[in-house]
């Protein structure tokens, strides 16, 4: 956030509060959002085992993936694989 806010001329509290005005949550937020939702796409799309999807969507942890997936989308990362047809291939592995 430092780095943009220097580069557009802005505090990194200004870019924050507009933010907040023009998405409606927080940067961290937002990111972790976009982080979640590339997950939820290669569980959809692909066979990866769940701690490589952690992995591939900057996750560090297993436990704070599936942590932060529930949260948003209702379910476990394991509970929307099994909802993955089973022609779905294995993807980037």
């Amino acid at each position: 956030m430092s780095d943009i806010s220097k580069r557009i001329g802005v505090s990194r509290r200004q870019l924050e509060r507009l933010f907040g005005t023009y998405v409606g949550t927080t940067p961290a937020k937002h990111y972790l959002s976009l982080r979640v939702d590339h997950a939820k796409r290669l569980i959809e799309g692909t066979r990866l085992p769940l701690v490589d999807v952690a992995m591939a969507s900057g996750f560090v942890s297993s436990s704070h993936f599936s942590k932060c997936f529930r949260n948003l989308h209702g379910v476990s990362p394991q509970q929307l694989r099994l909802t993955v047809p089973a022609w779905i291939g294995r993807g980037l592995g």
